[in-house]
């Protein structure tokens, strides 16, 4: 998907665009921006709540436990909306893990339906 919308942009990345990626980010009424194609593809809606699903998954990772432990709590304070933004926060201030890491044990929890977007 990706891909073939930035075909143009991708081969001219280096030269052309001289390594400016904030194209990907301008809004054009032919197709989505990068943000938009992210929130389809992987439903990591950053600015839309999400709620808890089934906690009970078996195979989710003891950190992705500790997670889905502050995003209960969190859920607990907004009254059962969570926000991803800000579950991310959460967890970068109470474990040690590296940003990149939260992101994809958040995935993680969202494609376990640990978390699910509300529609």
């Amino acid at each position: 998907m990706f891909e073939n919308q930035f075909t143009r942009e991708i081969y001219n990345l280096y030269t052309h665009f001289q390594g400016d990626i904030s194209i990907f980010r301008k809004n054009s009424k032919s197709r989505q921006n990068i943000e938009e194609i992210i929130e389809d593809v992987f439903h990591l809606y950053l600015a839309l709540p999400f709620k808890m699903g089934s906690s009970k998954v078996k195979s989710l990772s003891s950190k992705s436990k500790k997670i889905c432990q502050l995003a209960k709590a969190l859920a607990h304070k907004t009254k059962g909306k969570i926000l991803l933004e800000k579950l991310f926060r959460e967890v970068s201030k109470s474990l040690e893990i590296k940003y990149e890491e939260i992101a994809e044990l958040i995935f993680e929890l969202v494609q376990n339906k640990v978390l699910i977007p509300y529609h």
